[in-house]
């Protein structure tokens, strides 16, 4: 008999390229404070990072502390060189 844990683990789980290089060991940190912001939403702020957006924008649009938004947009600019 095949369990769903049994189907679920012979799946391959989707993966994306675009976190290879997310900063978590400079992030760890910022998710330990009591007002952390979600692991989503600092991935989230990733992406629109690596697409160009300024710290500022990124803290705008996603509710996050500017230092926070400037940190990865400092790790996104540092992976492109």
């Amino acid at each position: 008999m095949t369990t769903n844990a049994t189907l679920n683990s012979k799946v391959p789980q989707p993966r994306s390229a675009v976190l290879d290089d997310f900063p978590m060991e400079q992030v760890r940190p910022l998710l330990l404070g009591p007002d952390a912001p979600g692991l989503n939403r600092l991935y989230t702020a990733w992406v629109f990072a690596t697409h160009g957006h300024d710290p500022q924008w990124i803290a705008d649009h996603l509710g996050l502390p500017t230092p926070t938004a400037r940190l990865l947009v400092t790790a996104a600019r540092q992976q492109t060189r």
